[in-house]
């Protein structure tokens, strides 16, 4: 290539214009180079130093490619409320304004391991016509809250991963209720002469509850009760090396009651302090009437739905797109040594709409079921009834919706996980009395939503390890 000097200026001083250009071109990729990279199954957050405060988000497809997107983020603050971090449209990456998730992440620097930013995206996904085809997706990333108010920029990777066929789902819930934010800005999209404005409103809350019993591991007996000699529930979570322990919540895009997604990438808390987080059991001898018997955490969860509104030439003053997005999120309690609030508890009332009982009401009532047989000793792990499910081969824990008001998605699910195996684990177990093992069998019945959820990379079942035991003649 050719460079041309304009004339009478000297060419040490091109040689110097453009040494000093290379200068500050090494001093910035030094300043902004990351000091620190965390690593996730669905995102990649850098942290480093530079000019100013920035909260950089960048979206790509499988494949690496920028996208063109507009994305809305915000916090789930302790008092339950939503906190707006920022939103803007753009290709591949977006600057935000940090000190939003600065003043976000100091509600959290007491708590262990990183917190999490949910992010609504509506991003182009090829044309229909002449005009773009608009995709919608909730998903999230987790920062350090110690790391990030300390560096000037913190960048957050996400990939999107193409979605399959949709899939039916319910739309009838009725709205009514408000709870900030009352609206999500997406921001504007302009591509090809197409102007088009986004936000998402607050449509429904369906139930925020605060310091509440939420099982990892549960059994319930109803009439078989006085055929069983032992019911045992124990929940194992350790973070050790390198490795996290997530809480993640769920999200359903719809359109016009059509199902396009399911999403359980979004993380409230991620664990990656080493210690031993939650370690507890509970064994029931000879129960005298019908129970539940879980053990698990305390935690707090919410649920509500949006729905997006345009604003175009065609809609000046905000027209439904028909897409809702119903969220529901959870997270533990902390103690002052930083383990988590557990609980060992029986629930005597387990058909009843109250306590432990409403989580298997729910799952009994509108999640799809698998089965385990055994002669007298039924045995069940979380990585067993995953594998069985035909989910991702980690230790995962769903849990459904204990509702209270009319049931929206009945598949959304939060939950918790882990990648490594050996380190973290729920049980369930059931053996009958010495009067029955000749004549009787142990069915547990375990469910899972009928719906496959993207975790990470991967589409996955969700089981769930509230196992409903009761007792069928021998064959």
């Amino acid at each position: 290539m050719e460079v041309v000097k304009p004339v009478g200026f000297p060419a040490r001083y091109v040689v110097a214009g453009v040494a000093s250009v290379l200068a500050v071109a090494v001093f910035w990729l030094i300043y902004t180079w990351p000091v620190a990279v965390q690593y996730m199954p669905n995102f990649k957050i850098e942290y480093s130093k530079g000019i100013g405060k920035v909260l950089q988000l960048e979206v790509v497809n499988e494949t690496g490619h920028p996208v063109v997107f507009c994305a809305t983020l915000y916090g789930w603050l302790p008092n339950g409320t939503l906190m707006n971090i920022g939103w803007r449209c753009g290709k591949g990456v977006i600057n935000l304004d940090k000190r939003p998730l600065d003043e976000y992440v100091k509600h959290y620097v007491k708590i262990p391991g990183d917190v999490g930013v949910v992010v609504f995206l509506t991003y182009i996904n090829g044309t229909r016509g002449d005009k773009p085809a608009l995709a919608r997706y909730v998903t999230s990333f987790a920062v350090d809250p110690r790391e990030t108010p300390r560096r000037d920029v913190v960048r957050a990777t996400i990939k999107l991963k193409s979605r399959g066929a949709p899939q039916r789902q319910d739309a009838t819930a009725k709205y009514s209720l408000q709870w900030p934010p009352s609206q999500i800005d997406e921001g504007c999209i302009v591509i090809n002469g197409w102007y088009m404005c986004y936000y998402w409103k607050l449509d429904y809350i369906y139930d925020v509850v605060y310091n509440t019993q939420i099982p990892i591991a549960a059994i319930r007996v109803l009439n078989d009760y006085y055929m069983f000699y032992t019911l045992f529930v124990r929940a194992y979570l350790q973070v050790s090396g390198r490795n996290y322990i997530y809480f993640r919540g769920s999200a359903a895009i719809s359109y016009m009651g059509v199902s396009i997604g399911y999403s359980a990438n979004i993380y409230t808390i991620t664990l990656r302090e080493q210690k031993v987080y939650l370690n507890l059991q509970s064994r029931l001898e000879d129960p005298s009437r019908p129970v539940v018997l879980a053990v698990g955490f305390y935690g707090d969860y919410a649920l509500a739905r949006y729905k997006e509104v345009e604003r175009s030439l065609r809609c000046p003053f905000g027209c439904e797109t028909g897409y809702t997005a119903d969220v529901y999120l959870v997270r533990p309690i902390f103690q002052s040594d930083g383990t988590i609030k557990q609980f060992a508890d029986a629930d005597y009332s387990p058909g009843d709409e109250y306590g432990l009982s409403r989580f298997f009401i729910t799952a009994n009532g509108h999640w799809n079921y698998l089965t385990a047989r055994d002669d007298y000793f039924l045995y069940l792990d979380s990585i067993d009834v995953e594998n069985s499910a035909n989910g991702v081969d980690i230790f995962s824990v769903g849990i459904p919706w204990p509702f209270k008001t009319p049931i929206p998605d009945v598949l959304l699910t939060v939950g918790i996980g882990q990648i490594q195996q050996m380190e973290a684990f729920a049980v369930a177990q059931a053996i009958l009395r010495e009067d029955y093992r000749r004549t009787n069998d142990v069915v547990g019945r375990y469910y899972t939503p009928n719906a496959e959820f993207r975790v990470g990379y991967y589409d996955t079942r969700i089981a769930s390890l509230l196992v409903d035991v009761y007792t069928v003649p021998q064959r």
